[in-house]
Parts: C-alpha cells; structure tokens; sequence
C-alpha cells in the first residue's frame, strides 16, 4: 500500500448471503455470476436478476468428509475462478498441498466438465517460489495472470504471466496447463495491514486499467492454517505489477473473491469474504472504486 496518500476505508455494501460458507473465487457475465468456494466440490451460478440460485455445478465426482479437519486433507481448495474464452470457466486449486494441484473446466450453457492437472505447472512455480498458494486468476493482454499469495513471516506475494495461447492449447490437447506457458514471476511489496503482512486473495482485469486485486491481512502460519483477520484491501497493479493505488475496506473480513467492470462513469466490484467458520454463511457485497 502506499502509505504517503492514506485513502479513506471503502465501505462495501452487503447485497446477500450466499449458499455456501467458504466463498473464494468469483467470475461473472451480464447476466448471471459464479462463486466457487474452496471447500466444496462445485461451483454456484446465481442469476443476476433477482439473485436467485440457477444451478449447482459439481466440477469433481467425489464425497469429501464433512469433518472440517479431514475435509481440508482432501479439499481441491478451489481459489480462483476465470473465464478461459467467451464460453468456458477455468476453476484452480490452490497448489498447497498435493491434492490442490488440479482444476477443472467447465462450460456452464452444456455442463460439460474436465478435470485439469496442474502438477507441472505448479512444479515449476514451485521451483521459483518455493511453497505454492495460487489464490487468483485473470485473463487481460494475452496473458493469464496469476496471483500467488505470500503467507507466513516470509513469504512474498508474487504475480504470475502465462501465456494465454499456449495455455490454452495445453488444456486443449492434455487438459493440463504446460509449464512451458510460464513467461515470469514477479515479486510483489503489499505491505501491511493492523501489523499483519497482506497478501493477494483474487484478480480481475480491468481493460484499459490493468489488473485489480484483492489482498487479506490474515495471520497465519504457512498457506494451509487459517488465522486471524485484520481486514482487506483492494487494490490495482500497473504494466509492470507495482501497486498503482489501494485502499483498505472498512471491518475486517477475509475478501477472497473479486469481479469488477466500469458501470458508466464509475468502477464497481463485487467481492466475496470466507469467515473460515462452517456455519457463517459467505456475504456477497458490492462497493464503488475510486478508478
């Protein structure tokens, strides 16, 4: 954050509660938005006239534990959610622990689903990153961004570019993602929040703007504990991912979902906070950017 121009709070207004508790990832069209939580096997489309679900998309064939502990062992720990084309979403795993190396692809209008490995490109972020927590994905200039979240005492932020044709022509052929689309990993400063180091949560593309992000102050050990919460931010990366401008959201929940697009003369972005509290439905909220 840059601390020399000390933006007020934003104060995100709550629009509803959503169907799960664990929201993480959010994508949206005109018409209707997805949210995928990183606890559960599925994805939910509502519509966005009336807010209403439409329907559940269950992205892998398999029961998990309700056991909050167990469940985490074997979760996908689905983060980041984006369009890949006009017609298809791309869901990623977070990539901290073996068995969130893997996504899916699915085309909402069909249902059409296809698992996705991760593992070699996850390998070669590991080798560049040490250990791996993906938590947002973007699509803007032929590139699919990536954002890698800093946990820990040090650990450090990063933004990911892929390139996107090549990426899609891996997940095309092999449904994987070549580790041979990789073109750089820089490091990002985000600074603090409350004493706690922030780090990224999500990413959606603005064009013309760059790419805009969500970052929590949480406070936690490695990428797979949860911690304490000193709040968010929400912020925008220039061509050369240095923070253009951010500003903290008022409270202190866990955004870990972003969608934002220009609505006349304004920039509005939706978020999705998680609670890490099983019983604590997901807010969807939606605030107005000073962009």
């Amino acid at each position: 954050m840059r601390a020399a121009s000390h933006p007020p709070r934003l104060r995100p207004e709550k629009v509803r509660e959503l169907e799960v508790s664990a929201a993480s990832g959010l994508c949206a069209d005109d018409t209707r938005f997805f949210v995928a939580a990183d606890d559960e096997p599925f994805v939910l489309e509502y519509a966005w006239q009336g807010l209403a679900p439409a329907r559940r998309h269950a992205l892998f064939a398999e029961d998990w534990p309700r056991a909050p502990a167990a469940r985490k062992r074997v979760k996908a720990d689905l983060e980041s959610l984006t369009w890949l084309d006009g017609a298809t979403l791309l869901a990623l795993g977070s990539g901290s622990l073996p068995t969130r190396r893997r996504g899916a692809l699915f085309v909402p209008d069909t249902g059409a689903v296809q698992s996705v490995d991760l593992g070699p490109l996850y390998d070669a972020l590991g080798a560049r990153l040490g250990a791996i927590n993906l938590e947002g994905a973007a699509i803007g200039q032929g590139r699919l961004w990536l954002l890698q979240r800093g946990d820990g005492a040090s650990g450090q932020s990063a933004v990911i570019a892929l390139a996107l044709d090549r990426a899609r022509r891996s997940l095309s052929e092999d449904a994987r993602i070549d580790a041979a689309s990789l073109l750089e990993v820089t490091e990002v400063a985000l600074g603090t929040l409350g004493g706690t180091r922030l780090g990224f949560t999500d990413a959606c593309w603005l064009p013309g703007r760059g790419l805009c992000f969500s970052a929590a102050a949480e406070d936690s050990a490695d990428a797979v504990a949860d911690g304490p919460c000193a709040g968010s931010v929400l912020g925008l990366l220039d061509e050369r991912a240095r923070v253009a401008w951010s500003a903290p959201l008022e409270g202190t929940l866990k955004i870990e979902g972003l969608f934002a697009r220009p609505c006349g003369d304004a920039t509005l972005a939706w978020l999705v906070a998680d609670a890490d509290d099983p019983g604590t439905p997901s807010p969807l909220l939606r605030v107005a950017l000073p962009l």
